[in-house]
């Protein structure tokens, strides 16, 4: 574990990948300017001010040439075929995102998409095909019972439904500034850790999350409230896309990635609920996120960044050294904590919004 610290290749990754995210997010931004191509104020967004859209580019052009570098130093020969593939992917809905940035593309056409996108991994040999068994003493967390092996017609579905998951969950934090970015920088920095600790000569994959990880953060230069770029759907299904599958490759599997982003996932879950319940599609567009609910609940978006990036890195550190048992109780805390800032909270602060403005003095002028 110590080695991520001493290592100047590691180092390394990290100040390239975060200044060249500088500057190639800068590049994009400059383009999109001089293009037109800007994202314009309106009742379904929160900015004021038209912003370039397309910031998923900047961190593309980062992260693919820097992680087949990574990929032919580092991995495993029997890796390299997989990664190049569900890059591949990922690349693919990217660019088809960025039409849905410039364009416009239904629900439906974009779920269609992130199901192709999902299968292309599978072809390339990218499954879960194993699910860890909770069932042990969670003070004593020995293996008692073996990893679960999926057979085909189970892993097949359940990868087929993770990608697509995790992409609409980093979708859905895209919607104030700094926000998909900063927990998507939190969450590779906690996987990668996963990975080196369990799967200690993977260290390529590591070194990819890390990547990951630093361009985001390089984005976040220009993303942090108030910001100067957006990254789009683009870059929210590449980022979602990066995710799945390294969780996969790194052998974090279900469990370790539920966890560190189960409250996006969960608040993902909870809106579209709500969406159903209320007679709408589960893909209908709405301010009904957590983040839109905190926002106009009174709740500044430093703050509400402040606390969705604490509890993602909290959900990072149980996941690193809790244990089957003690992660599937963390997972029911989590879910009971969940409820609790989903649902409650936001009710709590406009409950107190609305009597602080009900208290304020109604101001009386008396006309001529």
């Amino acid at each position: 574990m110590t080695q991520i610290l001493t290592s100047q290749w590691w180092w390394i990754i990290l100040v390239v990948g975060f200044a060249a995210s500088v500057l190639f997010c800068r590049v994009v931004d400059s383009i999109a300017r001089r293009l037109g191509l800007l994202d314009q104020p309106s009742p379904r967004r929160i900015h004021t001010v038209p912003k370039p859209r397309l910031g998923g580019l900047g961190m593309l052009a980062v992260y693919v040439p820097l992680s087949l570098a990574i990929a032919f130093i580092s991995l495993p020969h029997s890796f390299i075929p997989r990664f190049l593939g569900g890059l591949g992917c990922a690349v693919f809905i990217a660019l088809v995102m960025v039409i849905d940035d410039i364009r416009g593309l239904s629900p439906v056409i974009k779920l269609l998409f992130q199901f192709v996108a999902a299968g292309g991994a599978i072809l390339f040999g990218i499954r879960i095909d194993h699910v860890s068994t909770p069932f042990n003493n969670p003070f004593d967390p020995n293996l008692i019972a073996p990893p679960l092996t999926l057979p085909l017609f189970l892993a097949i579905p359940v990868t087929l439904l993770w990608f697509p998951v995790m992409m609409n969950a980093v979708n859905a934090l895209d919607g104030i500034d700094g926000l998909a970015s900063g927990v998507t920088a939190i969450a590779a920095v906690a996987l990668g850790f996963h990975t080196l600790r369990y799967m200690a000569g993977e260290q390529g994959i590591v070194q990819l999350m890390l990547l990951l990880s630093a361009v985001c953060l390089g984005f976040l230069v220009w993303n942090w409230p108030p910001s100067r770029m957006i990254m789009g759907d683009t870059g929210a299904h590449f980022l979602g896309y990066l995710l799945a599958l390294l969780s996969i490759l790194g052998g974090a599997r279900l469990a370790t990635a539920l966890l560190v982003l189960g409250l996006p996932i969960l608040d993902f879950a909870y809106t579209v609920y709500s969406r159903v319940r209320h007679g709408k599609a589960p893909m209908h567009f709405d301010l009904g996120h957590l983040h839109h609910r905190l926002l106009s609940a009174g709740l500044a978006p430093q703050a509400i960044l402040g606390l969705l990036y604490s509890l993602t890195a909290l959900a990072g550190i149980a996941a690193l050294f809790l244990e089957k048992t003690q992660k599937f109780f963390a997972f029911l805390l989590l879910f009971i904590l969940a409820f609790v800032i989903i649902v409650l909270l936001p009710r709590r602060l406009s409950t107190q919004k609305y009597a602080k403005e009900e208290q304020k003095p109604v101001s009386t002028s008396s006309g001529d």
